[in-house]
């Protein structure tokens, strides 16, 4: 499947250490976030494999979220 990006093993530049780091920085927000909906959920009484399918799906979008951003504000040309 072609991609429209370069692949992160590619990047090369002075924003590539600086982007890994930020992105684990505020991906780890995304556990605060998904712990308070699996909270509120718990409250709600929903079971246990939903709750988990909603934790991981947190988690999962605000890390694509979170690259998607990196990696098109330093796609090659865009500087």
């Amino acid at each position: 499947m072609p991609s429209s990006f370069q692949s992160l093993d590619d990047a090369r530049g002075d924003w590539v250490w600086p982007a890994l780091i930020a992105v684990g920085m505020f991906w780890s927000v995304a556990f605060l976030v998904a712990g308070a909906l699996n909270f509120h959920l718990v409250k709600k009484a929903v079971a246990t494999p939903w709750r988990s399918l909603v934790y991981g799906l947190v988690l999962w979008l605000v890390a694509f979220g979170l690259w998607f951003a990196v990696l098109s504000a330093n796609q090659p040309g865009t500087r």
